[in-house]
Formats: C-alpha cells, structure tokens, sequence
C-alpha cells in the first residue's frame, strides 16, 4: 500500500520519522521520499521522485542493490544490506538499509519500501580502529614484537598476531611458552613471573627460545599484572620483543674484543689460536680446529677442541687416519683454493659420504652428531695461510648467515696475528743471522789488525832516533786503531739500537766526564791543528748514568766535530746545569748540516756530503749511538746549524741528579805500568799475531813462549816451566780457547796463574761466555798493548 493510501496521522509519523523512508515502484524508481531521506541524500523531494534509486547508489554497490531487489521480486520479505549512497555534492554516505516488497492482490511485487539509517560515523570509527590495528600490527611486525594476554585462571594465552610467525610455534597457553625458553633461562622466567605476582618486581626480562629450527632467539618481556574483581592476580597483559639482533651485536662486539685480546697476547701463534677455542666454544661452535698451510703445501692441524676431552681424542685419531679431501666441493681444501669460505646450514647424511673416505669415517662423523658447518679461509697479505673450522653438533644450533659473517672476522684477526708472529720470528732469525755476521766479520777483521797494532808497537821501542820509521809506526798504529774503532761501532750500534746494552747506572759527575772525554779526542784534535776550548761549570753536575757509555757520547760527538770541521777550524765544549737538566753542547765552525738534513742526522748510517776523497772517515753511526745511549740514560739530544759553512751545534740534555744526592764511588787507581818479571805462554793460530804480542811482551822484559794449537799449548806446560800468565786466542784449531783454559787451570802448575782470552769476538755473550769458562779477563783484538802490559803488571 502506498503511504498516500494511509491515515494521514500515519503519514505524519514518517514524515517525522529520524531514519530515511523511501517508497519505489516496481522498476525502482521513488516515488515516495520522506525529509530525513531528502537531507541524508542533499536533494529535494521534487529531485527524488520519478528517479530511479540506482542513480543515487554507489556505483560499486548497484549490483549487491539489484541482487537484493530480486530477491524481494522471487518472494522474499526482505532484505538487509549495507551499502553507500553517493550525496548529490558526491560526497558518500555509509547506510544500513532494510527494504519489504508491495506486493498487488496477485502477490506480485509492484514496488518496495525501504528505511535507510545513516551508519557513517560508525562505519568510520570502525574503519580507524582497524586501520589503528593494522598499523599496530605492522609496526609490532617491523619492530619483531608481539602483544600478549595471559589468563592467569584458565592458563589461555591470547596473542595480537599470529604466534606462529613469532615464535615459530602456536602458543594458545604457557606451557607451550615454556617448552620454548631455554633450558638454562627457564629459572628464571618463573621467578621474574613470581616476582611481578607478589608485587616485589615488575615483570621484565632477557631470555633465550629455541626455536623449530634449533636456532636460539633472545627475548625481552613487559609485562603488567591486572587484578580481577576479588583483587587476585587476574591477567597479565604484556608485550615480546625479539632483540636477537641487538643482542648479536653486543655479543659479537665482546667475542671480537676477547678473540682479540687472546690473538694480541703473545706471539707464539700455535698456543694463541689454542686459546681462541676458549672464546669461541661454546658460544660460536661445539667443534673448534685450526690447520695452517706448512712451507710444503700440507696442512699441519694446529688446534681441535671440544668440551668433552674424549671427543677431542676421537677427532685428533680421526684427522691422523683420515686427512681431509683435496676433493670435496665444501671442505678445507676447496677454502684454500679458492679463498671463499663455505657454510652448511644442515649438514646431510649425503654431504657427509662425500666428504668421507670410507664407511668407517661416516660412521664415526655421524656418531659425532655434526649438524652444521662453517669453513673460513685465513688470508694474510691476499694469500691463504690457514683455515677455521667451525662445527655446531650437540647443542642443536645451526649456522646462519651472521655467524658466517662473525666467522669471517674472527678468522681475518686470526690471520693477522699469525701473519705478524711469523714476520717477528723471521726478523727475530734475520736479526740473529745479522749478529752472528757481523760478530764473525769482526773477528775476522780484528785478526789481522792485532799483529799490525804490535808491530806498529814494537817498531816504535826499537827504531830509535830514525824519525822516518817512527812516523812510519805512528801512522800504522793510528790507522789500525782508527780500524778498530770502526768494527767496535759496528758492532755497538748494533747492540745499543736494540736495547741489548744493560747499563751500569750509578751517580756520575759530568764534568769529570767530559774531561776524560777530551783525553780521549786529544790526538785526533791536535793531527787536525783544531782549537779546542772546554767551560765546565763550577758547581757539581751529577747524572746517574754508565760513566763509560756517558763518555763515549761526548767523544763521539767530538769526533764529529773535528772531522767535519777544516783543519786549523774550532771546536768548544760546554758542560753546565740547566734548571733540572745537565747540558752537553759541542759546537764547531765546520762544514755545517743542511736545513733538511737536520731530521735526519742521528738516523743510522746518515752523513753530510762528503768530498771525492771521503776525508772525514766514519760510517755514519756515531751519532745515531749518541742518539740511542742518551735516550737509554732519560735524556734527549738535539742538533742545530745555520747552513752549509756555518758550523753546528749538538746539545744533550740529561736529567740531573740532587746535589745532595749519595757519593760518588771511587775510581780504582791504575797500576803503575812497570810490571815484574813474568813468564807468559801466547797461544793463537795466528802465527803473526802471537808473534807480535810475543816480541811486545819482551820488549818489557817478560819471558814468553809461543804455540800454535791447544795441544801445544798443553804440551810445554810441565813442572819444568811454569807460566805466571795465559794470553789465549778462543777460536783454535784443535780444541776452543774456553776447552783450554779449563784443562790449563786443572793443572797444578797453573795454579796462581792469570789467564787473558785474546779474541776477535767482542760481543757481550762473548766476553761473559770467557769469564764462565774460568779466564781472568776479556780483551778484544787488536788489544792496546800497554793495556795487556798493565795488566800482567797486577
């Protein structure tokens, strides 16, 4: 029935009512509208009518709207549906429409009326609430989280996500929660549980899950405990991060700094890579080993371990009987080649028959439960030299793709520290092959300068008033000595820039120092017709030094300056206190020192141009002594000069001492160099070297007897003729001069006898080596002859 056919009080209420009426023939088209249908839609009711209801649906909703139509056509009631109207300013409004057929007397649908209710402001709210959600999800996804509700009566766990994409498992109450934590955390994630129930705690925590893969996960829990009506814990409302990352990161940083402190604390490489398995099981691996390439090309296992000391044993007789593969695609050898590591996230039965060589060794690698693998290559210089294995078996862990990235790194530092322990040790037996060279270089230049140094000695004593033959012996012996000097600085330098040098420290007054010094220089000062002017201060200048080593500073530097500086040139040195430093300046007007050799001129084997003639002389090391023993005593030296022609100055500077500071000792006074009769037997292989110390020791009246060998030595010693002295040579061709003075002082007619080692060896084990083997003193060739002679004077 129409609504025009009805009581008008009927009618009123429709004109009144709050929800949209509308009436349609039987093709659609309204041809009834009420106010609030008029003003949900902007139209007037004069736009509605006659128009079809299709023309104001939204077009994605017509068909759902002519589907609903047929329906009431087929017999139906009515329907429900929502759906969207669009606005006459094609705005969209959200309605809920619930539509009834008019049927005729025939029970033929003439038409149909519908209310319509505005549902927009909920549909909205629905649709931000969703979207609220959907975005909640999402950043709970991107920020690996998951909200969580814990009933706490039924033991229900109620999740915002899918638990499976979080925990890898369904998790619908806390038992399944709990079979995933781990064992060694599950303590405490239920005291932290108790703890947040008893109201002692809130309830945050780290632990570790094992998930379906075996692999662990950290997690961190927040909760809150809600109370139910009775004021008992109710629920737990709470929320799960994975931190695995972060977790990794720090963790990865501490395994990297321990790995290398182990790496960096020594540089015996086999014992630090050994050590490196503390570090790295069980926390990156169950199984640990290290092989490296040997000069052979072989692979030489350097380290194996395991927690359980019997699988070591297994894996060690395993290695022995069955060396790995050159052949297998992810084994050690192909990390060698091809300097790519290999990684196995599952290790298959088949992939360990191909890495096997029998039946046996399967069996035995499968017994061991070997899971996953990882392989790295160990790279120094862009050249393999090892590899890392790493191996996961019991604990159930398997590789992923950041462990392989960790493996990398540890195995890049485990290279390095390799690489550089074996580059010391090379240089430590190159340092040594250079010592022993040049010790033996020594010994062979000072054999022939000891009978040249007699000679020039002995021809002195015996030419009389010829001036000719004594220049002649002068010069000789000036030109041996400056040859000594020449091997000792060799020699020294060597010692002294390595730190071998141990000095003897104690107080030392500079300027009794110096003036030893100056004695020192004097002949070479005067040959060059130099002015030499000293200023000493008044006051003591007291360092604690080696007196020796101090002295040797000031000649060096001296020298220096006199072989740089023109004949007839000047030379000063000045020795006084600076504030809390004791200065050393040695100035001249030679040559001078280049402004960019400046930087230079204490480095090794450094020298200012010299002229074709090369008549300075001098290996370019004094200085870098001079440099090397002042550092050793606290000090510093420092040149200066102008330019070339305008002189140099060295200054030293070495920290001074108090003046009230303990006394200095007193120097043993020498002794006089006349000496009594003694009987002297010379052995040395060297016939003009014991020919010439012989022939000096009686120009001072001593009785000396000559022999060539050990044993001939030996053989003159009888009760017949007994020595009161010994000048031995060490290197003999029967027997060592260290063999000999201990079968010599065996004897009882050497009994009270002083024994002399005459050798070109000089270094310190040399001379500590000769005084072990029972000889009195160490003298170095060529010896000062009125050395050797005040000493067998004592």
């Amino acid at each position: 029935m129409q609504f025009a056919d009805r009581p008008e009080h009927f009618l009123r209420m429709v004109e009144d009512a709050v929800v949209g009426v509308v009436q349609t023939d039987a093709d659609g088209r309204m041809v009834y509208v009420n106010p609030q249908w008029c003003a949900m839609l902007g139209y007037g009711a004069d736009e509605l009518l006659g128009r079809s209801v299709f023309e104001v649906t939204d077009p994605p909703y017509v068909a759902i709207t002519r589907e609903s139509v047929e329906q009431l056509r087929r017999g139906a009631a009515s329907v429900v549906l929502s759906k969207r109207y669009r606005r006459r300013d094609g705005s969209l409004i959200h309605a809920r429409s619930s539509a009834s057929a008019i049927r005729d007397a025939n029970g033929v649908m003439a038409g149909l009326t519908a209310f319509v209710v505005d549902v927009s402001d909920r549909v909205e709210a629905l649709e931000r609430a969703e979207a609220a959600e959907e975005r909640l999800n999402q950043a709970l996804q991107i920020g690996q989280m998951i909200a969580w509700e814990w009933n706490l009566v039924s033991g229900a766990v109620v999740s915002s996500t899918d638990p499976v994409e979080f925990w890898g498992i369904p998790v619908e109450r806390v038992e399944d929660f709990i079979a995933l934590v781990h064992p060694e955390d599950r303590p405490a994630v239920e005291q932290a549980a108790m703890s947040a129930f008893t109201g002692v705690a809130p309830y945050d925590l780290e632990y570790r899950v094992r998930g379906p893969d075996g692999n662990l996960r950290w997690i961190q829990t927040r909760g809150r405990i809600e109370p139910g009506p009775d004021g008992r814990p109710w629920r737990v409302l709470g929320i799960a991060i994975d931190v695995t990352g972060a977790k990794r990161a720090e963790l990865t940083a501490r395994l990297l700094a321990e790995a290398g402190q182990v790496l960096g604390a020594s540089l015996d490489y086999e014992t630090t890579l050994s050590s490196l398995a503390v570090v790295l099981v069980p926390r990156l691996a169950d199984w640990y080993a290290i092989d490296l390439l040997t000069p052979a090309g072989e692979l030489e296992r350097i380290a194996l371990h395991h927690p359980d000391p019997a699988k070591i044993e297994i894996g060690t007789r395993m290695h022995a009987q069955y060396p790995p593969r050159q052949d297998v695609p992810n084994g050690v050898w192909n990390a060698l080649r091809t300097g790519e590591p290999s990684w196995v996230p599952q290790l298959s039965d088949e992939l360990l028959q191909r890495s096997t060589h029998n039946r046996e060794q399967f069996e035995m690698l499968r017994a061991l439960g070997l899971r996953s693998y990882i392989c790295v290559p160990l790279r120094a210089r862009g050249v393999a030299i090892g590899v890392l294995t790493l191996v996961f078996a019991e604990s159930g862990r398997h590789y992923e793709r950041a462990d392989l990235d960790l493996a990398m790194e540890v195995g890049n530092r485990a290279a390095v520290a390799v690489d550089n322990a074996r580059l010391y040790h090379a240089l430590q037996a190159a340092d040594r092959r250079k010592d022993e060279f040049l010790a033996m270089l020594a010994h062979e230049l000072r054999n022939p300068l000891a009978p040249i140094n007699m000679a020039a000695e002995l021809l002195k004593a015996v030419v009389g008033n010829n001036p000719q033959a004594r220049e002649a012996s002068e010069i000789i012996a000036r030109q041996a000595s400056h040859m000594t000097e020449l091997v000792d600085d060799l020699l020294d330098v060597s010692r002294v820039t390595r730190g071998l040098v141990q000095l003897q420290q104690q107080p030392v007054d500079l300027k009794s120092v110096a003036t030893a010094a100056v004695e020192q220089v004097r002949s070479l000062v005067q040959a060059r017709r130099h002015e030499l002017r000293t200023s000493l201060s008044a006051e003591p200048l007291i360092v604690r030094g080696d007196r020796a080593r101090l002295i040797q500073v000031i000649v060096n530097l001296l020298n220096n300056a006199a072989k740089y500086t023109p004949p007839g040139g000047e030379l000063e040195l000045l020795v006084d206190a600076q504030q809390a430093h004791v200065r050393i300046q040695v100035s001249d007007s030679g040559v001078g020192i280049e402004p960019g050799l400046l930087q230079e001129i204490f480095e090794l084997f450094t020298q200012a141009a010299r002229t074709p003639d090369r008549s300075q002389g001098g290996l370019g090391i004094g200085l870098a002594l001079v440099r090397s023993i002042v550092r050793l005593h606290g000090g510093e030296v420092t040149a200066d000069s102008e330019g070339t022609g305008k002189g140099a100055t060295f200054c030293v500077l070495l920290p001074r001492m108090d003046h009230a500071g303990p006394a200095l000792p007193t120097l043993p006074t020498q002794t006089d160099a006349a000496s009594s009769y003694k009987r002297v037997l010379v052995v040395d292989d060297n016939a003009d070297a014991a020919t010439m110390v012989a022939e000096v020791l009686r120009l001072h009246g001593h009785a000396v007897d000559v022999a060539g060998s050990g044993a001939g030595a030996l053989g003159l010693v009888d009760d017949s003729r007994r020595y009161d002295a010994f000048v031995l040579d060490i290197g003999l061709p029967d027997m060592t001069g260290y063999e000999l003075v201990r079968r010599l002082r065996a004897l009882d007619v050497t009994a009270g006898a002083r024994f002399f080692a005459l050798t070109g060896y000089g270094q310190q084990q040399d001379r500590l080596a000769a005084l072990s083997a029972g000889f009195d003193e160490h003298l170095v060739k060529p010896v000062d002859p009125e050395r050797l002679v005040r000493l067998l004077a004592v």
